[in-house]
């Protein structure tokens, strides 16, 4: 039976001694594989820019589908930042989820968004030819 040998002990005589990390590894050693993190990035990035414009769509999409590729690359260990894809994919879903519920309200009620918007822009910065646009587009609403 063999003693563990002790991690910090110099490597036993005539041994390769490790190479340093950055430095070129010897002749026919191989190579670690190369660590494919861009989509992860890409995916935290998009989802923080989505959180705060979700009414766009596409950035929170671009989000979804940049944090799925990540958390694949990280499942099947070409990448190590399965955490920030989940976090992007998760963040560009709620921004799209925002999105779609901003874009339903506009959609539902187009009528009375184009009435107040033309409105106020007849106001011409009278406030309470503003303050009546806003009562009105309050009644438009059903509120």
């Amino acid at each position: 039976m063999t003693e563990p040998q002790d991690p910090f002990s110099p490597p036993p005589y005539g041994a390769p001694a490790p190479t340093p990390y950055g430095q070129p590894q010897p002749y026919g050693a191989p190579m670690p594989a190369a660590r494919r993190n861009g989509f992860g990035i890409a995916a935290l990035v998009l989802g923080l820019v989505s959180f705060c414009t979700f009414w766009t769509l596409v950035i929170p999409a671009l989000a979804l589908f940049f944090g799925m590729a990540g958390q694949r690359r990280a499942s099947r260990g070409l990448a190590t930042n399965g955490g920030l894809a989940i976090a992007g994919a998760v963040l560009g879903g709620l921004g799209l989820l925002g999105g779609l519920a901003i874009d339903g309200f506009l959609l539902k009620h187009r009528d009375a968004v184009s009435t107040y918007y033309h409105c106020v822009q007849d106001a011409h910065g009278n406030q309470d030819a503003v303050t009546a646009c806003e009562n009105s587009f309050q009644d438009d609403l059903g509120g």
